[in-house]
């Protein structure tokens, strides 16, 4: 089996991460490719912003899960992190009005997930951080994080080392096709 199948066969949700940053050089490729990612029409309008920074991460954690709680009525239990303790968490943007927004999101993150796993990394998808940034309460960090005006966040990308190594993914459904 080629490595680009193995990757997408070894990709998983990731809930628990080492703590141990990512090299700059990998999270460079990572990012190249979310940029490499098919968009509609081919107008690669999508943005991404890698945070890294531990201090950020644990208030953008905790806004998230204030916003999450009120818009929501998420509690969440004690211990939680939106992030799961992942070192470097990535937002993906797009602008407010393109009509391919969320694709186009879901194509660059997926194109950052298989990376990270052929990288040695784990990843999870994230959509509800949304909550807090598109939020009033978010225009604030959004401009801090160098997210255009025009942008609203569509998805995010917990990024890090697995926890545990040998982490074996939860067997896919393979039922969910056919070929006719």
């Amino acid at each position: 089996m080629n490595e680009v199948i193995q990757a997408i066969l070894r990709r998983t949700g990731l809930k628990a991460y080492a703590d141990r940053e990512v090299e700059r050089d990998k999270l460079e490729t990572i990012l190249r490719c979310g940029a490499a990612a098919p968009s509609a029409m081919n107008k690669q309008l999508g943005r991404m912003v890698a945070v890294t920074d531990r201090k950020l991460l644990s208030e953008l954690d905790k806004e998230v899960l204030k916003a999450y709680a009120k818009y929501k009525g998420f509690q969440a239990p004690e211990g939680y992190h939106a992030f799961h303790g992942a070192p470097v968490l990535i937002l993906v943007s797009e602008p407010k009005d393109s009509e391919y927004r969320l694709q186009n999101g879901a194509c660059i993150n997926e194109n950052m997930a298989l990376a990270a796993v052929s990288l040695g990394l784990g990843s999870r998808f994230l959509d509800w951080p949304n909550c807090f940034f598109n939020s009033e309460e978010g225009r604030d960090c959004k401009a801090r994080l160098h997210i255009p005006e025009d942008h609203e966040t569509v998805c995010f990308l917990a990024l890090g080392y697995p926890a545990d190594p040998g982490y074996i993914p939860t067997a896919k459904n393979e039922g969910r096709y056919e070929i006719l």
